[in-house]
């Protein structure tokens, strides 16, 4: 990694790596490329682990995370992490089982 790009890295106060820290700094989600979710009345702004659309996608190094509303429709997208801050099409995930 170059200097520059370690340097960028640090001062990013977004998750992720590469392209999705990118999309994130831009104030828009890597998967759906929406504009990121502002935070509620409780101050903590939604994260992509607490949405109805992320899922879990068999992959040969294991599972990975996808969320269904995506902006390319031929690919799954990037992977997630539940701790990405979530777009505006944030669903609060049903937590019945």
């Amino acid at each position: 990694m170059s200097a520059i790009a370690k340097r960028n890295a640090a001062d990013s106060p977004h998750p992720g790596r590469g392209s999705a820290r990118i999309h994130f700094d831009r104030g828009r989600h890597p998967a759906t490329r929406l504009p990121l979710l502002e935070p509620g009345a409780q101050g903590e702004p939604p994260v992509c682990g607490g949405c109805a659309f992320l899922y879990e996608r068999a992959g040969s190094h294991g599972a990975r995370l996808k969320c269904r509303v995506r902006a390319s429709k031929r690919r799954p997208g990037p992977n997630l992490q539940p701790g990405f801050p979530a777009c505006q099409r944030f669903q609060p995930a049903n937590d019945q089982a």
